[in-house]
């Protein structure tokens, strides 16, 4: 199960490359960087990192590895 699906969300293919892109990530990157590695525009890449951070702030995800601690907003 992924952090989408264990949030009760659907698991989106922008959402899944986030999500690789910000695990991989050995150093924090920006929005436009995770855009880039992710192959997602800017727009999509804003829209999942702000539910990331949302539902990371909320308590529904207790699973560290999801990658909000490795971009700048």
């Amino acid at each position: 199960m992924t952090v989408f699906h264990t949030s009760g969300l659907k698991e989106t293919a922008p959402r899944r490359r986030v999500l690789e892109a910000l695990r991989a990530a050995a150093e924090p990157l920006t929005a436009q960087e995770v855009a880039l590695h992710a192959g997602t525009s800017l727009a999509s890449t804003y829209r999942v990192l702000a539910l990331l951070v949302f539902r990371h702030r909320q308590g529904g995800n207790q699973n560290p590895s999801i990658g909000v601690r490795n971009v700048w907003l």
